[in-house]
């Protein structure tokens, strides 16, 4: 078992995102030993990476929460889960085609700056 401190290192995540996630549901409760200090299993790491890994692509606390509770209600929320996801997914494709739009934008005006400038300048 694995505690706080190095769960945090094996998922890049800080032990009071750790905690939080816990206190509000996004993870399950985890295990304490006798001393009452969590014990972290590789199936907590799994779920405290995916959960940082989504909140670092943008989705939201609401949703993981969601997600996270029809987890804890069992497998006959699979069709449910698998819906949310791909709509968050569907969400975050959107926001990669916005962000790829801006970066050919940034591209061109990079590639064109200087022809940009001189017909800025003659316009002073």
């Amino acid at each position: 078992m694995i505690n706080i401190k190095r769960a945090g290192q094996l998922t890049n995540t800080a032990p009071d995102t750790i905690r939080y996630y816990e206190k509000i549901g996004i993870i399950a409760p985890i295990k304490r030993d006798k001393n009452g200090f969590r014990q972290f299993s590789e199936r907590d790491l799994r779920r405290i990476k995916f959960m940082r890994h989504m909140r670092t692509a943008g989705l939201n606390i609401s949703a993981l929460l969601e997600y996270a509770t029809l987890i804890q209600q069992g497998d006959q929320t699979r069709a449910a889960r698998i819906a949310l996801l791909t709509e968050q997914r569907d969400l975050l494709q959107q926001k990669v085609a916005v962000t790829q739009s801006a970066i050919e934008q940034l591209d061109y005006k990079i590639a064109h700056y200087d022809d940009h400038m001189s017909d800025a300048k003659h316009l002073i």
